[in-house]
């Protein structure tokens, strides 16, 4: 958690992150108030929070930000924690979205929405029903592609994501 401290002690707190996120309505705790909680050492507060399991990777508040913090990254970092602690979100679907990701990334280099979206709601065949006119919309306005398409010297990456793993924070 030292670590990112670090990374935020230059935010001054102005709640741009919080107004840039497309997901903001449906946190717990908005980004502005979780970066104040990291500053102020309530770790198990934080960790608690769904907040960062709702990252969608937008960069949208890494953008905007005045302070430049990479706030995806940091998302990323407590995700990290989390696991590593085995403090899991309590709705099961957002911790099977998070392990999709992880796994059609390192499996194309980039995601792929149709297989993520099978592998995170395969175990629940109601929200599955629910979601799937969702995916057909997306593929009828070319918005998510039905065949994967892998990124340039993918085995390059794999490499470097399988050393990141090694890595800790």
């Amino acid at each position: 958690m030292e670590k990112i401290v670090d990374k935020i002690k230059i935010c001054i707190q102005c709640g741009i992150c919080s107004s840039s996120c497309p997901l903001n309505f449906a946190m717990d705790i908005p980004m502005r108030k979780l970066i104040g909680l990291i500053k102020a050492g309530y770790t198990k507060e934080v960790l608690k929070s769904r907040t960062f399991w709702l990252c969608l990777s937008c960069y949208f508040c890494k953008v905007r930000c005045p302070k430049k913090i990479d706030l995806t990254h940091i998302m990323y970092n407590l995700h990290e924690i989390c696991l590593k602690q085995n403090i899991l979100p309590e709705n099961k679907i957002t911790l099977q979205i998070y392990k999709a990701f992880i796994k059609v990334v390192n499996i194309f280099g980039r995601n792929f929405e149709p297989l993520m979206f099978f592998l995170s709601l395969y175990k629940f065949p109601k929200k599955f029903l629910r979601f799937l006119p969702l995916g057909i919309f997306f593929l009828k306005r070319k918005r998510i592609h039905l065949l994967p398409y892998k990124i340039k010297d993918s085995e390059n990456l794999k490499k470097i994501l399988k050393e990141a793993e090694s890595i800790e924070i």
